[in-house]
């Protein structure tokens, strides 16, 4: 696991830069460098002083800073930290379902399984925002996105999507056939809600915390593929259960979490979606919310279904739930938009406990 925590951030900056380097072509950012400009335009006399000839006033210069911003752009536009987390929940699934303990740390496709979740998952964020780029560069709060804004040209947008789709299959076709197929059908769900689930009525919802749990589907088709992995794993009945145990957990925070942020977007979906809020109202829905969230804590608190799962040498899944079921009563009292963002944060709390509590068993 070590080989794998120390490898996996250096890859995937390989395969951002990679990215990059085609963007100013698919861009189409008609950038002049400074050895191009003819020695007439070039500003010439003391520092400050502009009697000598300026550069045209439609010369756009190329500098270190326009490149460093495209690049945060295209890394931006995958949602990073909503990609780790669908990597965390194939980690979470992987390593419960693994018993042996040197199978889980040197299976060597845990990384590439990894990795190609982390790719798949970028390329669904990036074709929603293509897709939805008219209706987000109205929205106050995601107007601003490289795509929404323009910064990154439809065009070149498809073609950051579809290599991130080759480069997560290409992954994923040193794991298995199954495994890929599995990736198809997430990339086939991404692309049916971007171009039109979204606004149906509470599916919307359903599809993201599909999403969401998804990967533990991804884990227990690694589980049962050649190599030290399938040495490990337990038996089909236990790893049923544990999958069951955890898409109980994951699926109804998040799609609580994706009805919050439809309260958010009333105003804008009014007319184009169907969602729960503009159908009960903004304030019974977020108590629907809230009210998930709740009956999900009272289950991971009160019952014996996963302090066992977890359990470890140290208290490191008990430590997250004393932090992140407090995070999630606090949000319900916050301003709609802190709510659910806390929201979110305390899922990463609870996420992180169940990774560390497996790894520490």
């Amino acid at each position: 696991m070590r080989f794998v925590s120390t490898t996996t951030p250096l890859l995937l900056c390989s395969l951002h830069a990679f990215a990059f380097a085609f963007a100013p072509i698919a861009h189409r950012r008609d950038f002049v460098s400074c050895a191009a400009i003819p020695a007439a335009h070039i500003p010439i006399g003391d520092e400050g002083d502009s009697s000598g000839p300026l550069l045209p006033p439609d010369t756009k210069i190329s500098t270190q800073s326009d490149d460093t911003n495209l690049f945060l752009d295209y890394i931006n536009a995958i949602r990073p930290t909503t990609c780790i987390q669908a990597v965390g929940a194939l980690l979470v699934g992987y390593l419960a379902l693994v018993s042996d303990q040197y199978a889980r740390l040197q299976s060597p496709i845990v990384l590439s399984a990894a990795l190609s979740v982390y790719l798949s998952y970028g390329a669904g964020m990036v074709m929603n925002d293509v897709v939805d780029v008219d209706y987000d560069s109205k929205h106050t709060s995601k107007s601003d996105r490289a795509i929404a804004s323009g910064r990154i040209s439809k065009t070149a947008a498809w073609a950051y999507c579809t290599i991130l789709c080759f480069v997560s299959l290409a992954l994923g076709q040193g794991i298995g056939l199954q495994y890929n197929l599995w990736t198809l059908s997430n990339l086939a769900v991404m692309l049916g809600y971007a171009l039109g689930l979204q606004r149906k009525l509470l599916l919307k919802n359903f599809l993201c915390a599909f999403l969401a749990i998804s990967p533990l589907i991804g884990a227990s088709i690694l589980t049962t593929l050649g190599g030290s992995a399938a040495s490990g794993h337990v038996t089909s009945s236990t790893a049923l259960s544990k999958l069951i145990r955890l898409a109980a957990v994951g699926f109804p925070m998040h799609f609580s979490r994706e009805i919050l942020k439809d309260i958010e977007d009333m105003e804008t979906d009014r007319g184009n979606k169907a969602t729960l809020p503009l159908v009960i109202g903004g304030r019974s829905a977020q108590r629907v919310a809230f009210g998930i969230v709740g009956c999900v804590c009272c289950v991971m608190i009160f019952t014996p279904l996963y302090w066992p799962m977890f359990a470890s040498r140290y208290p490191i899944y008990p430590s997250s739930v004393a932090i992140g079921l407090p995070l999630c009563f606090w949000a319900s009292f916050l301003p709609l938009s802190e709510g659910q963002r806390l929201l979110k944060r305390s899922i990463y709390v609870l996420l992180a406990g169940m990774i560390g509590g497996l790894l520490a068993q």
